[in-house]
């Protein structure tokens, strides 16, 4: 009976298993390599997203550091500034992990938000133009009243002087008449003291109409005057109203003047851009956290 060979070969395992374990071991590097390779391209599209991430918010921040306000009512203000610069910051966050962000960036967005949002006090400027607009108005409402007191007397004048007009023609001509009375009188009247009608009456009636109406025409005249001053006429203040035109001018230089420190105080210019660089300089330190190293 033949006997059984129980030895084991010296050749290598490979070689013993048919050489499937050289394709075994090829394909396990394969996949580790493929494994690499994978997290490499996405750490590297990850980089490149938070890149452009960080350059939008960037240039964004720039932008807003800069903007300028809008004086018409319902233009672009501070509260929708701010609106912009939460949107953007929101933006940025969406594609920044909490652990990317760099140490003090939450507290500064917080301040910023917090110090914006309480708007600007202007109520010391506002309350010194609310008083001065009064006295202003409280000058023209007096000029209105005034000339619509000019203009009612001033017709009323006309009708007065028209009618001692046509008394003083009515009496000129009562006087001629009696001038003539006077004259046609007989030689032998006269020889008596008949001479007629006397016209002293008469004469001295016309003198007191004619006076009568040289005072109405000096009246027209001096209210004519108030009203020139009251409308500036020549464009130079003069006359009754002269101090009050002066008052007038300087109420509009200083309704300008805070115009002007209210748009500027409004603007936050300074404040804003200060904001900005200091949020952008934070952004600037975004970097992507290492990840685990592939095994």
């Amino acid at each position: 009976m033949a006997s059984i060979d129980l030895s084991f070969s010296s050749a290598p395992r490979g070689a013993r298993s048919g050489g499937k374990a050289a394709p075994a071991k090829k394909a396990k590097k394969q996949k580790r390599e493929f494994r690499t390779t994978k997290t490499k391209a996405a750490r590297e599209e990850k980089e490149v997203d938070l890149g452009a991430a960080k350059a939008r918010a960037l240039e964004g921040l720039a932008h807003l550091g800069k903007q300028m306000f809008t004086a018409e009512p319902g233009g672009y203000d501070l509260k929708h500034w701010l609106k912009s610069l939460n949107l953007l910051l929101d933006d940025l966050e969406s594609k920044v992990k909490a652990e990317e962000l760099p140490a003090g960036y939450p507290e500064k967005r917080a301040e910023v938000t917090a110090r914006f949002a309480a708007g600007v006090d202007t109520s010391k400027v506002e309350s010194e133009a609310e008083i001065i607009r009064k006295e202003e108005a409280e000058i023209k409402s007096t000029f209105d009243r005034e000339k619509e007191r000019i203009t009612a007397r001033l017709v009323t004048l006309k009708v007065e002087k028209d009618g001692k007009g046509k008394e003083i023609e009515a009496q000129k001509a009562a006087l001629e008449e009696i001038m003539a009375k006077r004259k046609s009188a007989s030689f032998f009247s006269k020889l008596v003291g008949r001479s007629g009608p006397p016209t002293e009456p008469v004469e001295l009636k016309i003198k007191e109409l004619e006076k009568g109406s040289a005072s109405l025409e000096d009246e027209a005249l001096n209210l004519q005057s108030v009203r020139a001053s009251i409308e500036r006429d020549g464009g130079k203040p003069s006359g009754l109203y002269e101090q009050q035109w002066i008052r007038l001018d300087a109420i509009g230089v200083r309704l300008k003047e805070l115009e002007a420190e209210m748009q500027e105080r409004s603007q936050l210019a300074k404040e804003r851009e200060e904001a900005a660089a200091e949020l952008a300089e934070l952004v600037s330190k975004i970097e992507p956290k290492a990840g685990p190293k592939p095994k």
